[in-house]
């Protein structure tokens, strides 16, 4: 049988409190009192522990992508702040959760907005993500954003994901190629993906 929390801390934690881990991640946040919170803050962070797998590549990208591990808004720019080793950064909720540290907007965020809504953490870079078709690299309004945003803070790639049709299609800036289901596929412009390559910190 499981060991309580009652059982392993007899004069630190009150009765009315849960006596399980994952009763104490699942119960009303306002229940708790500070000493379970910053339990379930501890597990909460625990676990994501596990789930920051480093985008260190376009093909590691892509695989967060198909399970949901980094946001890919239908037409919209998707903005995540990566640490040092390229792994996801969380932050934590009033509640004690832990949410991602991105932000999502209808265009590409400039400096101003992304130094206001997603400062870095030191050595950090940013991952672009815009969720619908690559002609939105034809669009000079969004390119332009980039730009603003390259000049004062690190890009370490730019992507598009394109779920429209029956397969998804995918797009690194940063490996300057595309994938569709298994196959590899040319950017419909080659030179105006190169034009935004420039834009990156590791190009």
């Amino acid at each position: 049988m499981e060991t309580s929390l009652h059982e392993l801390f007899p004069n630190d934690w009150e009765s009315h409190q849960p006596a399980k881990f994952n009763d104490v991640l699942t119960a009303d946040y306002d229940k708790l009192d500070d000493r379970a919170r910053g339990v379930r803050a501890l597990l909460v962070e625990a676990i994501h522990g596990f789930e920051r797998a480093p985008v260190l590549t376009a093909a590691h990208c892509r695989e967060l992508l198909e399970k949901h591990h980094l946001p890919k808004p239908r037409n919209r720019w998707a903005l995540v702040a990566l640490n040092a080793k390229r792994e996801r950064v969380y932050l934590k909720t009033a509640k004690g959760g832990m949410r991602m540290a991105s932000t999502v907007k209808d265009y590409f965020p400039t400096s101003a907005v992304a130094g206001k809504e997603l400062s870095l953490p030191e050595g950090g870079v940013y991952l672009a993500v815009f969720g619908g078709s690559v002609d939105i690299l034809e669009d000079d309004k969004a390119f332009a954003r980039a730009r603003d945003l390259s000049q004062s803070h690190p890009i370490a790639d730019i992507v598009v994901w394109d779920d429209d049709g029956e397969t998804a299609k995918f797009w690194s800036i940063a490996a300057q190629t595309g994938v569709t289901g298994t196959s590899e596929t040319e950017f419909p412009n080659p030179e105006q993906a190169l034009k935004w390559k420039e834009l990156l910190c590791n190009r």
